[in-house]
């Protein structure tokens, strides 16, 4: 759920489930992890020479399989919209973006997560991303690298697309 703090500033709280499966499992054993997470947090949105840039600051309650953690994400999207204006948008974007997981206690430095995406709105609540993403994972003695194909489809569903500098960012939730 998004509180609009101003044209430019959106606070934010959200939760869901996350279970978490060993590489060679099956997606329903050997499981790794199931977790519940509440997570507030800030977006800063800002337009520079037709860059949409988006700057996300959350907190992350986990409650998980081996008790409770918190976690500190730090996003940043730049994404350029490109074509013809079609009902006040441009359907065409690409965005690049960076984000950095830290923990409380060790490791503190957990993760980051690099994307590089082209998007295509298909209506003002209608998002299609095609993407890289590419994951290190540093907690681990032997920092793994992870590199995903990223198929995306967001909706809009409930009221009116926000009408913030920079809504046009297509950076989501990698």
């Amino acid at each position: 759920m998004h509180y609009s703090l101003h044209k430019s500033a959106l606070l934010t709280l959200g939760m869901g489930s996350y279970q978490t499966y060993q590489p060679e499992g099956n997606f329903k054993l050997p499981k790794s992890n199931n977790e519940f997470r509440i997570w507030p947090q800030l977006i800063l949105l800002h337009t520079i020479a037709g860059i949409n840039i988006e700057q996300r600051f959350r907190t992350e309650f986990r409650w998980m399989s081996s008790g409770f953690r918190n976690r500190f994400r730090y996003r940043v999207v730049a994404s350029y919209p490109f074509g013809n204006k079609t009902k006040g948008y441009q359907p065409w974007q690409v965005s690049v973006g960076d984000e950095i997981f830290f923990g409380k206690q060790s490791p503190f430095f957990e993760q980051n997560r690099v994307q590089v995406s082209l998007n295509y709105r298909l209506s003002p609540e209608v998002l299609l991303q095609l993407g890289y993403l590419n994951q290190v994972l540093v907690a681990n003695p032997n920092a793994t690298r992870n590199h995903y194909l990223v198929l995306g489809y967001f909706l809009e569903i409930f009221g009116k697309r926000m009408k913030h500098e920079g809504s046009n960012i297509a950076g989501k939730d990698f």
